[in-house]
């Protein structure tokens, strides 16, 4: 029992850590929504929307995945203790980093009239991407320093860099949208990927290594490895990105850029406000992940592990968010954005799934099985592509909430099947009764307060309280209340 509650103790430390500083980083991103939501209204959000997209797309595919497959390297050296084998993945790393993020910024540039017209369906923008080409090459080299905080779990460092990252971005991007509009939306996007950089830097230059020398030559030869597999990650990556832009190019020319503004707003509410969970606990998982990967039943408890933590934190979220989705709507943009509130809903219990498809999918990835993590995630895209144009199609912006739900049912199941064929996993007792327990509650609160009339919203605080009720039930099982207590109040 003591070493069970060791490993919740492990998760829930990385997390805290991790949690405090994304939770600042949320507070200011809230802000930062709210001020473009003021500034340049939907049609504004259509472009960031827009832009972002098609520069996360290009970086994807000229990055070759080493955001994460360079991560394994590290991390495995990193538990070795193995520092020579350490210096020479780093810097191979940081050659591979400056010569991938260099190519993406002129492949952005080359066909930024292409990706105008194909975006846009005009040339107006070419400019735009041109600059947005230089944001590729700063975009590349923070995943270079990102990668080294993660593989060595560097994770203090690492939140401190996102923290302040995402405070310069605010006070940058405020003046900019006020002063300028819609006009500002390329400089803002091109000067946050500079200081996002910087920050990074600044956190990475006391990692002192022995630094290892490679030839142009040398360095694709020795990071083939490294490479193939991260090439595997960055195709699924280009699938997820360009599942995303086909959506948003394709409401765009059926319902116009305001409700490219609509959905992207909604998504950033579920990215922002429940991506916080899967961003604090994704920091440490997978490293940790990959150096018990050796051994199936340590890697297996701390799957489980992983999945009722996660649980506790995301369920009483889910909860609380049904219950004050419209005045967060409002508080958070304006009443023009209310229409985005039953995709949100439907997308909710999506993120539920979410989760559990997501703990399961980093035992592909830890395996380091290329051709097995991109069958799993290629089906999956393509299923979710499909239902989301359909969805779109019949039932407008619910619609896609409605496909956002299906897509991780739908993942999560195929995701469990893969994993209890290829390596005998299976969720035990104690996360099956979780997942049952804290699903009753979250689709009782949904079904109260979203298709009920009478004391929904009374149904939806006793649907909150008990989820609530019984994360802290679960935490204190754990016995995780007590470490709580030393890391809130601890010393500095």
């Amino acid at each position: 029992m003591t070493k069970e509650k060791n490993g919740y103790q492990d998760i829930a430390k990385s997390t805290w850590i991790f949690g405090s500083s994304q939770v600042i980083v949320l507070v200011l991103n809230i802000v930062r929504t709210k001020f473009i939501a003021v500034f340049l209204g939907t049609e504004g959000y259509g472009l960031i929307s827009l832009f972002t997209n098609s520069i996360n797309l290009i970086g994807t595919v000229t990055g070759f995945g080493l955001g994460t497959s360079a991560i394994k390297e590290i991390a495995q050296s990193n538990k070795d203790g193995d520092a020579k084998k350490i210096a020479k993945t780093v810097s191979l790393t940081h050659k591979i980093v400056w010569l991938t993020g260099i190519f993406g910024t002129i492949l952005t540039i080359t066909f930024s009239p292409i990706l105008s017209f194909a975006v846009f369906g005009n040339y107006s923008f070419t400019i735009s991407f041109i600059w947005l080409g230089i944001s590729v090459l700063f975009n590349q080299l923070t995943i270079g320093n990102t990668i080294l905080l993660r593989g060595l779990r560097l994770n203090r460092k690492l939140a401190n860099a996102n923290m302040t990252g995402a405070l310069f971005g605010l006070l940058l991007s405020i003046p900019l949208y006020y002063f300028f509009g819609t006009k500002a939306i390329v400089p803002t996007i091109l000067l946050s990927s500079i200081i996002t950089y910087l920050r990074s830097l600044y956190f990475t230059k006391d990692i002192h290594f022995e630094r290892v020398n490679f030839s142009f030559k040398e360095s694709l030869k020795e990071a083939k490895p490294t490479l193939i597999l991260g090439l595997m990650l960055s195709l699924t990556s280009i699938f997820t990105i360009l599942k995303a832009l086909v959506i948003r190019i394709y409401v765009e020319k059926k319902g116009g850029v305001g409700e490219v503004g609509l959905y992207h707003a909604g998504f950033v509410l579920i990215n922002t406000y429940l991506g916080l969970i899967f961003t604090i606990m994704s920091n440490d998982y997978y490293p940790s992940l990959v150096e018990k990967f050796k051994d199936k039943k340590v890697a297996f408890e701390l799957v489980n592990k992983q999945l009722i933590f996660g649980l506790t934190l995301l369920t009483p979220l889910i909860c609380g968010y049904f219950i004050l989705n419209e005045y967060i709507i409002v508080a958070l943009f304006s009443e023009k954005f209310i229409l985005t509130t039953m995709m949100i809903a439907w997308s909710l219990i999506g993120t539920f799934f979410k989760l559990i498809s997501w703990t399961q999918s980093y035992i592909i990835l830890s395996d380091g099985n290329n051709k097995r993590f991109m069958l799993n995630e290629v089906i999956s895209i393509c299923f979710s592509l499909s239902i989301s144009i359909l969805g779109y199609h019949f039932w407008g912006l619910n619609g896609l909430g409605i496909a956002y739900l299906i897509g991780y049912v739908y993942y999560s199941l195929q995701t469990y099947y893969f994993c209890k064929r290829w390596y005998g996993f299976d969720f035990n007792s104690g996360s099956k009764i979780s997942i049952f327990l804290h699903l009753l509650l979250a689709c009782g609160c949904f079904y109260f307060i979203y298709f009920t009339d009478d004391l929904k919203h009374l149904a939806g605080v006793i649907l909150f309280i008990l989820s609530v009720t019984l994360s802290y039930y679960e935490i204190q099982k754990m016995g995780l209340t007590t470490k709580f207590k030393k890391l809130i109040f601890r010393k500095n």
